[in-house]
């Protein structure tokens, strides 16, 4: 099995937090899975200081290259935890990356549909990315009618698990 899954929502959507659990879940029942993220950037010496929108371009030319080096090792599963707001962020590099390393590629999307449920998501985002940042992507945002499984629920209080 050589699957990639790439997820896709506005910050705080559960992104993460079901990559998290996707790896205890699949992780023991491959042989090597890894999760991509710009996230992890910002936890390189790259990025001394945590996150820099000044480094945004490279953080994202950094994680491209990681999901390279991950399909190119052969590595059986792979979750790609970015927004992918739109269909050019994921479609124009990772998904076609992935299948012509002959990967099959599954979409997720976290994005919610209610703007009550994105005030909730971009309030408790880690990423301190500002209010009116989360919410201009998530009116951005792009569906994607080939769209595997919509994960995000709805009704969701400012807590996080």
């Amino acid at each position: 099995m050589k699957l990639v899954e790439i997820l896709r929502g506005m910050p705080g959507s559960g992104k993460s937090h079901y990559a998290e659990f996707r790896m205890l879940e699949i992780g023991p029942t491959v042989q090597s899975s890894e999760v991509v993220s710009t996230d992890k950037f910002w936890k390189t010496s790259k990025a001394p200081n945590g996150f820099n929108y000044k480094q945004l371009i490279e953080a994202h030319e950094w994680c491209k290259a990681r999901f390279v080096e991950a399909l190119q090792n052969g590595t059986e599963f792979v979750i790609l935890d970015n927004t992918n707001i739109t269909w050019a962020e994921y479609k124009t590099f990772y998904v076609r990356i992935a299948e012509s390393f002959g990967y099959r590629v599954r979409i997720l999307d976290f994005n919610p549909a209610m703007a009550s449920d994105a005030i909730v998501c971009a309030r408790r985002n880690l990423h301190n990315v500002p209010l009116w940042k989360a919410m201009k992507m998530w009116e951005e945002f792009e569906e994607d009618p080939n769209t595997d499984e919509v994960k995000f629920k709805s009704g969701l209080s400012e807590r996080q698990d």
